[in-house]
């Protein structure tokens, strides 16, 4: 692992040099030099009574916030798409990864034996969306930060322009990608055929991706060396996916964890998506004037909402599921700039 690293470190000077070799990066290394040029001249002596002193809080860039935000933009842009590991491997890995559960879950019929296997589509759907694009972010974060904070404490630029710039050129891959696994898996594997579910579905896997990526965000910006920082996200985001609801139903959690379900974003999005598939569905005829019961559960429900209240789901929470992963997505991100803040400040 440690030579893939190499090779993706490489491939970040690579692009980085290509970027300097540009007009706008000529223009902003253009910059930042004049402006450590002017930093070496006031402390060799130059008089400073008319100048504001230069502090962490006050660098006094000459190239404004569009400026930085749009040449860093550009920067990452050219990153993502030339990196094989952020793009091609990516969309190859999400493609294959769909195909197969689509095959393994292949029109899954509605029945009492296969509530269970519905209820388990979702679940995937979270689980391997996280683990496909939330782990190997890390090592992407981490490596580029050495020199992001070199050439903030440098003054080329912002660490705030640096942070939105990032997230915006990453934005577009971490939609397309969840969109296009639910585009393959929701029509495969036969969930309730409707263009609105389908398209509230994508939505979810979009804010699931979003807020898995936030994580890693808030990993590698707290604890920069990768090693450290891929030996803690499981820690962290193993037990939540435990008590996300579908390995344990939140009436038999201990009430000493329940803060711990409160604070898994794999519970909102899959509560989320059962509520999507099971409030459509108005009747299951084989529980209709039966007594068998479905297969892991105490009961043989006769309709979604009954499935809802078997696994300790609210139909009313829709929108509030919506609601909690769209603030966790935008929290989690402020927690990691702060922490890139932090660490440009002390490094400074």
């Amino acid at each position: 692992m440690s030579n893939a690293f190499r090779i993706e470190n490489k491939m970040k000077i690579k692009i980085r040099q290509g970027f300097l070799q540009s007009q706008i990066g000529q223009a902003v290394q253009a910059i930042g030099n004049a402006d450590k040029l002017q930093t070496d001249s006031s402390f060799c002596g130059s008089s400073t009574d008319d100048k504001t002193t230069k502090t962490f809080f006050n660098q006094g860039y000459d190239a404004s916030f569009y400026a930085q935000f749009c040449a860093l933009s550009w920067r990452s842009w050219l990153t993502v798409i030339r990196d094989p590991n952020l793009l091609s491997v990516r969309l190859f890995q999400i493609i294959i990864t769909a195909l197969i559960t689509g095959f393994v879950y292949f029109q899954t019929p509605i029945s009492p034996e296969t509530i269970i296997s519905v209820n388990g589509i979702m679940f995937n759907h979270i689980r391997n969306l996280n683990f496909m694009l939330q782990f190997p972010n890390v090592p992407v974060i981490t490596a580029e930060l050495p020199i992001v904070l070199r050439e903030n404490a440098n003054g080329v630029y912002r660490t705030s322009a640096y942070f939105l710039a990032k997230n915006m050129a990453e934005l577009p891959q971490y939609i397309i990608l969840p969109f296009l696994y639910n585009s393959i898996v929701y029509w495969m594997s036969g969930l309730y055929p409707s263009f609105s579910t389908f398209m509230f579905a994508s939505l979810i896997t979009i804010l699931i991706t979003n807020v898995a990526i936030s994580v890693s965000y808030a990993v590698a910006t707290i604890f920069a060396n990768t090693d450290v920082a891929m030996t803690i996200l499981p820690i962290f985001v193993v037990p939540i996916m435990a008590f996300g609801g579908f390995f344990i139903t939140f009436d038999a959690i201990p009430s000493y964890f329940t803060w711990l379900s409160s604070l898994s974003y794999f519970k909102y999005g899959y509560e989320a998506l059962a509520i999507n598939q099971w409030q459509s569905i108005d009747i299951i005829p084989e529980c209709i004037n039966s007594t068998i019961s479905a297969f892991a559960l105490n009961s043989c429900p006769q309709n979604g909402e009954q499935v809802l209240e078997s696994i300790d789901f609210n139909s009313s929470n829709k929108m509030f599921d919506v609601l909690i992963l769209f603030a966790m997505f935008l929290i989690i991100r402020i927690i990691s700039y702060f922490a890139l803040l932090i660490r440009s400040y002390n490094n400074q």
